[in-house]
């Protein structure tokens, strides 16, 4: 393997990690989130 190809391919796992990366960081702060109405009341009586 030469020089060159090691570069790509250490560019192209970084990449990827990036990626994965940020894909965990949206699971995870999107994980709390149920949507924009609140899933019990927040009044109680009338």
């Amino acid at each position: 393997m030469t020089c060159l190809g090691g570069r790509a391919l250490a560019k192209a796992a970084l990449v990827l990690l990036g990626r994965l990366a940020q894909l965990v960081e949206h699971l995870v702060y999107t994980e709390r989130v149920s949507g924009s109405s609140p899933l019990a009341p927040t009044r109680t009586g009338p």
